[in-house]
């Protein structure tokens, strides 16, 4: 029901997505296009998504966020950009998602070690 709608953002969720690995990225997402999506009803969407390699780490039961897991695997480019991290993706009832790559701070700290160690 809502892929077409993802499948409309996903450029600019993967650029975000890559930037959010240096710090955590909002982007505004246009709310009349989920509501049209959704048969013009006006729900508050609101969801978490957590990923570890691409692959789901919490239970989700809204249909928004189950088509963007399902867009989000589907396409190539982005399974490549979520392996070998863990990332969150928020979305509030204002239609602004969230996404955070909540693996550097543990990347940082095996980078920390290694220098701690080498010296």
């Amino acid at each position: 029901m809502y892929t077409q709608t993802w499948s409309k953002f996903l450029p600019v969720i993967r650029i975000m997505l890559k930037r959010a690995v240096a710090a955590p990225q909002m982007l505004e997402l246009n709310r009349t296009d989920f509501d049209k999506a959704g048969g013009g009803k006006k729900a508050g969407f609101r969801f978490t998504v957590e990923l570890t390699n691409a692959k789901l780490q919490n239970k989700i039961t809204s249909p928004v966020a189950q088509d963007l897991l399902f867009v989000l695997q589907q396409d190539a480019a982005t399974v490549a950009i979520l392996s070998n991290r863990s990332y969150t993706l928020d979305l509030n009832p204002k239609c602004e998602l969230s996404l955070r790559c909540t693996s550097v701070a543990e990347e940082t700290l095996v980078v920390s070690e290694e220098l701690v160690v080498a010296e």
